[in-house]
């Protein structure tokens, strides 16, 4: 592979990347060019020879599908990655958990996409893309009962972008957070410009008209936390064994 595309919703989603990077550009720097919605090229030393381009998308799914598009409409690129974190459906389904479905469908349009495997993970499940907040139980039990696994805002567009100029994808979450856990509605997205960076002047207007709500707050950021490490450690993973795998063997 000589180029390689990452893309994820939010800067906080690639944010762990940029430990594992090259130092030639501070860590400031580099969050600051991801935040601006262009690619950015970084340099993996265990991919001698590879280009990452790394994208910030925004949140959604008209976002995240003009974003690829824009990627794959410029540069050549050969496999392209989203990653970061999804809402978990159903008990079995735990923060940190690792997110790499069989099938993804587009809940507006109920189109199936089928990611390309990644070497050493065994995919499981459906991860249902939806620019809306699922938080009724019994919904989320039905979705649950039919092998969905986790909810995100943004692949099924992603997937779509990609299929449309054959591009080979793949998606990689970690789960942050229960979808329907009590305390998160609609208003949480309203944090979240649509650049994916978090609006600072939103979150104090919504914790000082809720109180009650900055426990659940603190519970989503270290959610967060800890999903976006797993997405990024899978995804170095994988992109090393891709790039150390013999000619015509890669998944």
């Amino acid at each position: 592979m000589k180029t390689v595309a990452v893309l994820g919703a939010m800067p906080a989603e690639l944010r762990p990347l940029l430990r594992h990077v090259d130092r030639r550009v501070s860590p400031a720097g580099r969050l600051r060019s991801l935040a601006s919605g262009a690619a950015t090229e970084l340099t993996l030393g265990a991919c001698p020879g590879t280009t990452l381009l790394a994208a910030v998308t925004g949140v959604g799914t008209a976002a995240a599908g003009v974003a690829a598009a824009r990627i794959l409409a410029t540069r050549e690129v050969d496999r392209l990655f989203l990653i970061g974190i999804a809402g978990g459906v159903g008990p079995r389904m735990h923060v940190g958990d690792l997110v790499v479905p069989e099938v993804v469908e587009d809940g507006a349009s109920g189109a199936l996409f089928r990611p390309r495997p990644l070497p050493g993970i065994e995919p499981r499940g459906r991860l249902l893309t939806t620019d809306t907040l699922v938080v009724d139980h019994g919904e989320l039990s039905h979705l649950a009962a039919g092998g969905t696994i986790a909810l995100d805002m943004e692949t099924a567009a992603v997937a779509a972008a990609c299929e449309d100029v054959g591009c080979p994808w793949s998606v990689i979450r970690a789960v942050s957070d229960r979808a329907g856990a009590s305390g998160v509605d609609s208003g949480v997205l309203d944090l979240v410009r649509t650049d994916g960076s978090t609006d600072l002047s939103a979150v104090l207007r919504h914790v000082t008209a809720s109180p009650w709500r900055i426990p659940r707050l603190i519970r989503l950021a270290r959610g967060m936390h800890v999903a976006t490490r797993v997405a990024v450690r899978t995804f170095l993973d994988a992109l090393t064994r891709l790039c150390t795998a013999p000619v015509g063997e890669e998944p």
